[in-house]
């Protein structure tokens, strides 16, 4: 039996429990999504908590640096956590496994305006082995994996769920130098204008 005697030990200890906190509370947003209960103050968080939530859990014992860039005031996007979490949690899990013996992790994130759009952008980076660009052409498809064993169901979700909120993904990367993972998350509506907009759209013409 291995007690938790010492620093190191306690922090992995640590970990797990937080670790299956959040598996619980993942599940019980999971359940209020599928059944239409989940409030709008239940769906307001922060991207960079998500960011550093996903991030928290790569072990100490680890030999990847992590190396945060993340902007004081994110915009709300137009996603609900689980979504965002489970995009992140893949990105950066694959990340992570391809740099098996150490490496350098970047996350940053950014609020951006493209042709008078706002969108929030989260950039992964790694320093691991890359992706050929064979992978890289199919990446969107189940089949696609850099793992000998892998079946690419986690960057397929990834890009489904990118795609489902208007959403936009890049990935670029070379074999031998890294990848680097960028999303662009648009964000949430909410302004007098868009209401007043949603509102005329909806209303009918005078006179009918």
């Amino acid at each position: 039996m291995i007690r938790a005697n010492n620093t190191k030990h306690k922090k992995f200890l640590a970990l797990g429990i937080k670790a299956l906190n959040r598996i619980e509370s993942i599940l019980s947003l999971m359940q209020k999504l599928a059944k239409g209960k989940l409030t709008i103050m239940e769906s307001n968080f922060s991207v960079n908590d998500v960011v550093l939530e996903i991030t928290s859990m790569i072990f100490p014992g680890s030999n990847i640096k992590k190396e945060m860039m993340l902007c004081e005031n994110p915009w709300p996007i137009n996603l609900d956590y689980v979504s965002l979490f489970r995009i992140l949690f893949n990105v950066v899990i694959n990340s992570v496994q391809a740099m098996p013996y150490g490496g350098n992790l970047k996350c940053k994130t950014e609020n951006m305006v493209i042709n008078s759009k706002k969108y929030v952008k989260i950039t992964i980076a790694d320093t691991g082995g890359g992706i050929p660009s064979e992978v890289l052409k199919e990446i969107d498809q189940p089949h696609a994996s850099t793992k000998t064993n892998g079946h690419g169901f986690g960057l397929c979700v990834v890009c489904s769920l990118i795609k489902r909120c208007g959403g936009k993904q890049e990935i670029n990367s070379q074999p031998g130098f890294g990848t680097e993972f960028e999303v662009l998350i648009p964000v949430l509506s909410n302004t007098a204008e868009d209401v007043k907009g949603i509102l005329n759209k909806c209303s009918p013409p005078v006179g009918e």
